[in-house]
């Protein structure tokens, strides 16, 4: 508030030309804009306009180029488990990408669950329907089917359970029981793998003609054969060692030896022929 002083003469007062007490010298060099009211939030610039991103951040070993275009450039083998499975899967669906869905299936568990899990537990994850569920469980059985089909003059004679693994192996993480025989020639190479039968969750009903007829047929020298529990339990069940001391009679009858049975699940297979359990 400006001060009021009484001139000398008694006339009318005037007013101070001294500034006011609340000011200061410094405000007078400001623009004039700087000195108004702040603006309301709603005369206030928009900060949100910008676009803001949350990318997915990409696992170690990971490309940026979609799965399906490295597969061509680097080859398949440079590929993580999430991005072979993005490149079956091909596309996502609404709201998720198919990296992310690739993710998602990974999440419960490893390629070797995934490749236990039947068509209705496949269908339980978010962006597999029928067919992509049908998709999938094709492109692991040609897996399989393709260790089942190993060029014996490459794998080399067999001649300990250890070089049979690489044509059975595989079975170790099927659903079911799978009871697999391998038919040699006189020098131990193997001629062809066949699944014998294909059981439940716990077992497979396996007679012995089904088991040497094809290798009667295929004029084999020796079989060796293996089944899998797929509890992952390698330990030999009571019908395990029924079956083996049957086959292993009717081998000699017949004149083709059995080499070995092998029980695969997680971890090494059990051997009855290591374990003894074989003459």
């Amino acid at each position: 508030m400006s001060s009021v002083l009484p001139t000398a003469m008694g006339g009318a007062p005037q007013a101070s030309s001294a500034p006011p007490r609340n000011h200061s010298p410094a405000t007078e060099c400001l623009p004039a804009d700087t000195l108004s009211s702040p603006q309301s939030p709603a005369q206030s610039p928009d900060r949100r306009s910008r676009s803001v991103r949350y990318d997915r951040r990409r696992l170690p070993g990971e490309g940026n180029d979609p799965p399906r275009e490295r597969i061509f450039r680097d080859g398949p083998e440079s590929l993580t488990d999430r991005e072979l499975l993005s490149a079956v899967l091909g596309t996502g669906f609404s709201g998720m990408s198919v990296r992310e869905v690739a993710g998602a299936i990974l999440e419960d568990g490893p390629l070797e669950r995934l490749a236990r899990m039947k068509a209705r537990d496949l269908r339980r994850f978010r962006g597999l329907g029928a067919a992509r569920a049908a998709q999938l469980m094709a492109a692991l059985e040609m897996g399989r089917r393709v260790h089942c089909r190993v060029d014996s003059r490459r794998l080399g004679p067999i001649r300990s359970p250890d070089d049979a693994l690489p044509l059975v192996q595989h079975f170790s993480t099927a659903p079911k029981e799978h009871f697999v025989s391998i038919l040699l020639n006189t020098r131990h190479f193997a001629v062809s793998v066949d699944v014998v039968s294909v059981g439940s969750l716990s077992s497979s009903v396996v007679h012995p003609r089904e088991v040497f007829r094809p290798a009667i047929e295929a004029g084999a020298a020796a079989i060796l054969v293996a089944h899998n529990h797929p509890s992952g339990e390698t330990d030999p069940s009571e019908d395990d060692l029924a079956i083996t001391q049957r086959l292993a009679q009717v081998g000699e009858l017949v004149g083709i030896e059995l080499l070995d049975h092998l029980i695969l699940g997680q971890g090494r297979p059990f051997s009855m022929r290591e374990a003894g359990l074989l003459p």
